[in-house]
């Protein structure tokens, strides 16, 4: 299917699903997907798709998943994702998103699987991620994020899996690969009896992906 996504589909008040993923979808995703008030999954995977997410989606209050990876999206996601109480599974992998990520977004506490790497993202990771109390699996590997790994993490009581490789990750013990460390462990981590370190308390059974 080589074709843009028709703007019409935002009239389907009553759609629960919208699945095109592996298409040739070009262009942006129309503002009027907004109109889709009952959909609880959003799929768009692997097309061509370009342009940034549009605040609309944010009217999508039944919204469960949301999967645009590799796609060729770009710009700033929304801030209002952070509002969104039935939203628990974000899937952003492979895209070209780009700057901060708002502060607004790490205030949902009912995201359980947020993919975000392979991006063009920067930033630091903020205090509020200890907001996210239900997060399993965070994966903010292969962008331009930048500064420490604030000590909220450790409130993150379900995290299962944390990547945060291959970015510009700072505080963190020396012997971390591909990223520009410098600077003193975070309160969160200490060091273990085989060298690297190993997260205390609650994180002391998540597999961290912090080298290449």
């Amino acid at each position: 299917m080589k074709c843009e996504l028709p703007s019409d589909i935002g009239n389907l008040s009553s759609l629960i699903l919208l699945d095109l993923g592996d298409n040739e979808l070009r262009g942006p995703i129309p503002a009027t997907f907004g109109g889709l008030r009952s959909l609880q999954k959003f799929s768009l995977h692997q097309n061509k798709l370009q342009g940034s997410i549009s605040n609309s989606l944010c009217n999508l209050e039944n919204l469960y998943i949301v999967d645009l990876q590799k796609n060729r999206l770009s710009g700033q996601l929304p801030g209002c994702f952070g509002s969104l109480a039935s939203l628990q599974l974000i899937y952003l992998a492979e895209n070209a998103f780009n700057s901060n990520i708002p502060s607004t977004f790490w205030l949902n506490s009912d995201i359980q699987i947020l993919d975000l790497s392979k991006n063009l993202f920067d930033g630091s990771m903020p205090l509020q991620i200890g907001t996210m109390k239900n997060i399993r699996q965070l994966n903010r590997s292969r962008n331009q994020f930048s500064g420490g790994i604030p000590s909220s993490i450790g409130q993150l009581v379900n995290l299962v899996n944390l990547s945060l490789s291959d970015n510009k990750i700072q505080e963190l013990v020396s012997s971390v690969k591909y990223n520009a460390i410098c600077g003193i462990l975070a309160p969160v981590f200490r060091p273990s009896n085989h060298g690297g370190c190993r997260p205390l308390g609650v994180l002391r059974h998540t597999p961290l992906d912090l080298e290449s």
